[in-house]
C-alpha cells in the first residue's frame, strides 16, 4: 500500500467522520417534528440537502479548470457525502449519464436504483424476520 493510498483513505476516512456526525445531527433535530400520519423528515432533509451539495460539487468536479476538485472529490463526494448519504452518489451518477446524453442508461439507473433499493430493505427485513429468535 503506497503512502497516496493512504493519505487518500484517511482524507475519506475524515470526510466520512463529518458526514455520519452531520446526518446523526439532523436525524436528532427532526426527530421531534415526526407524529403519527406525517413523513419522517430526517431522511428527506439528508437526501436533499446532499444532492444540492452533490450537484455543487458536481460543477466543480465536472470544470477540472477548479484546482482543488481531487481534494473535494475524495474529502466531501467520498467520504462526507458518501455517509451523509448515498442517494447523493446515485443521483451523480445519473447526472453524468445525463451529461454524456445517454438518457436510456439513466432511466435503467434510477427504476435500478429506486426497485432494488425498496426490494433490497424487504428482503433484508424478511431475511431479519426469519433469523430472528
Amino acid at each position: 500500500m503506497t503512502w497516496l493510498l493512504l493519505e487518500r483513505m484517511l482524507i475519506i476516512g475524515v470526510g466520512g467522520f463529518f458526514g455520519a456526525i452531520s446526518r446523526f445531527g439532523v436525524f436528532m433535530c427532526t426527530k421531534g417534528m415526526y407524529k403519527a400520519g406525517q413523513l419522517p423528515i430526517g431522511a428527506l432533509i439528508v437526501n436533499t440537502l446532499g444532492c444540492f451539495i452533490m450537484g455543487a460539487v458536481a460543477f466543480l468536479i465536472l470544470h477540472k479548470d477548479f484546482e482543488g476538485h481531487k481534494f473535494v472529490e475524495t474529502f466531501l463526494v467520498t467520504g462526507f457525502l458518501g455517509a451523509f448519504t448515498t442517494f447523493s452518489a446515485f443521483s451523480f451518477d445519473v447526472l453524468k449519464l445525463i451529461q454524456k446524453h445517454d438518457y436510456s442508461s439513466a432511466l435503467l439507473i434510477i427504476a435500478g436504483n429506486m426497485s432494488f433499493s425498496i426490494i433490497g430493505v424487504f428482503l433484508g427485513f424478511l431475511v431479519a424476520i426469519k433469523l430472528h429468535p
